[in-house]
C-alpha cells in the first residue's frame, strides 16, 4: 500500500480533540496494482481503463502518467452502466475498534449534464446491494452551490463538466464513522443514457483510503450548527450559527489540507477571503461539545 498525504489525512488529528490510532492508509495513483480495487468485469462493455488519458479535456493524470478513465481515448457510448469497486473493510484486517473511515479523490467529468454523469455507492452485504452516497451519507455532488442535480437513471450525480482546481480538476472527499463491519465496499459508477455526445466522461486519480480507531471522548459531529454564504464566495464568507456558545473556534483548510486560517476565539459575523486563492476550501467549526464541517468554494 502505498502512503496517503493529501488533504483529509493531514486534517484529520485537527477534527476532533480525540486519540486516534492509525490503522489503514492506502493511495492508489494507477501506477502499479492496488489489490483493494478492481474494475467489475461481470459488467458488459465496462468502459472503466487505467492508463494514460489522451484526449482534449482529459489530456493528463493528475500524478502522471496513469488514471482510471472512461476509455482513455474514446468518448463514452450510449446506453452504458459501468464500475469499478473498491474494498474498504475486510474482517481480516481485525479492526480493535471503532473506526473512522475517509476517502478522497481528484477527478474530471465532462457529461450531457442532468443526462449521463458519475456518482459513488456503498455496500453493506459484499456488493449485493448498492446505496448512492448521497441518500445516506449527505454527500453533495453539485457545484459552485448548486443544488445536488440528478441524472436520466435516477441518481444524484455528478454531470456537466467539472471545474474549481486548476485544468477542471475538482478535489472531493467524505468520510464515515463508528459504523465497523458494516460498510464493506463501495464503488465509482458511470451512466450514459441513449442520447449520443460526443463527451469524454469520468476521470479519477489519486484515490485515498484512510481509516483509523477512535479511542478516547470525541466530540459529536452537527453539521447543522452552521451556514455558510453566499457559496461560491469572492471576500466576505458569512457565518450564520445555530447557536452561540461561549467557547467556538474556526479552522479552514485548502484542498492539500494546509491550514489556511484559523480563529480559537471566534466571535461571529463573517470571515475575510479575498486573500485566498480559487479553490475548494474545508471549515471546521467547534463549541467544545459538536462540530461541523462544511466546505466551500472561493472564486474571484
Amino acid at each position: 500500500m502505498k502512503k496517503f498525504g493529501i488533504f483529509i489525512s493531514l486534517i484529520l488529528s485537527l477534527l476532533a480533540p480525540s486519540t486516534h490510532a492509525q490503522f489503514i492508509n492506502d493511495l492508489n495513483t494507477f501506477e502499479a496494482p492496488d489489490s483493494l480495487l478492481q474494475v467489475d468485469t461481470s459488467l458488459i462493455d465496462n468502459i472503466w481503463q487505467i492508463g494514460r488519458p489522451s484526449k482534449i479535456f482529459f489530456d493528463s493524470a493528475w500524478s502522471i502518467p496513469n488514471a482510471i478513465v472512461t476509455d482513455t481515448l474514446q468518448f463514452y457510448p450510449t446506453n452504458n452502466f459501468s464500475a469499478f469497486t473498491i474494498k474498504v473493510y475486510d474482517p481480516a484486517w481485525n479492526i480493535p475498534g471503532d473506526e473512522v473511515t475517509y476517502i478522497s479523490y481528484f477527478h474530471k467529468f465532462d457529461t450531457d449534464s442532468l443526462h449521463d454523469g458519475g456518482y459513488i455507492e456503498f455496500s453493506y452485504d459484499a456488493g449485493v446491494n448498492w446505496t448512492n452516497i448521497a441518500n445516506f451519507l449527505g454527500f453533495y455532488y453539485g457545484q459552485g452551490g448548486m443544488p445536488n442535480p440528478t441524472i436520466g437513471n435516477g441518481n444524484a450525480a455528478y454531470t456537466g463538466r467539472s471545474y474549481g482546481l486548476p485544468g477542471g480538476w475538482r478535489s472531493d472527499s467524505f468520510f464515515w464513522c463508528n459504523i465497523t463491519n458494516s460498510i464493506n465496499y463501495i464503488r465509482f459508477v458511470f451512466y450514459s443514457d441513449s442520447i449520443p455526445s460526443n463527451k469524454e466522461g469520468w476521470m479519477i486519480d489519486n484515490i485515498g483510503l484512510h481509516l483509523e480507531i477512535c479511542e478516547g471522548i470525541r466530540e459529536s459531529r452537527n453539521d447543522n450548527l452552521i451556514t455558510l454564504y453566499p457559496n461560491p464566495v469572492d471576500d466576505q464568507l458569512n457565518l450564520k450559527e445555530i447557536l452561540q456558545n461561549r467557547d467556538r473556534s474556526i479552522q479552514i483548510f485548502d484542498y492539500t489540507g494546509k491550514l489556511v486560517f484559523e480563529n480559537l476565539k471566534f466571535g461571529g459575523g463573517s470571515i475575510d477571503t479575498h486573500k485566498m486563492i480559487n479553490g475548494v476550501y474545508l471549515l471546521k467549526y467547534s463549541d467544545n461539545n459538536y462540530f461541523s464541517l462544511k466546505k466551500f468554494e472561493v472564486l474571484h
